[in-house]
């Protein structure tokens, strides 16, 4: 049951994510976000990278032990244009 509750979870949050693909501006991720850790360009592409907390933690939930692996960067892509095109997690 609590598999299922944490991929239910994932699908939810990735819906959320991909709604971001094709509608956020640099600018704004920028003002949402901070400034990215790092960034290049790659084929006229802004690829930029967001540090984002640790690796995994541990919480007690109905006397269990879960650990919640989460991911430590966003990896954001932007057209020339500075449209969001592409989104990935690591």
């Amino acid at each position: 049951m609590i598999r299922l509750i944490l991929v239910v979870c994932v699908v939810l949050l990735s819906a959320c994510a991909a709604t971001e693909v094709g509608s956020l501006t640099y600018d704004q991720a920028v003002a949402k976000y901070g400034p990215p850790d790092k960034e290049t360009v790659v084929g006229g592409r802004r690829v930029s990278v967001w540090n984002v907390g640790s690796t995994t933690r541990k919480t007690r939930f109905l006397n269990e032990d879960i650990f919640d692996t989460r991911h430590n960067q966003v990896i954001r892509t932007f057209d020339a244009a500075g449209l969001l095109v592409e989104q990935s997690f690591r």
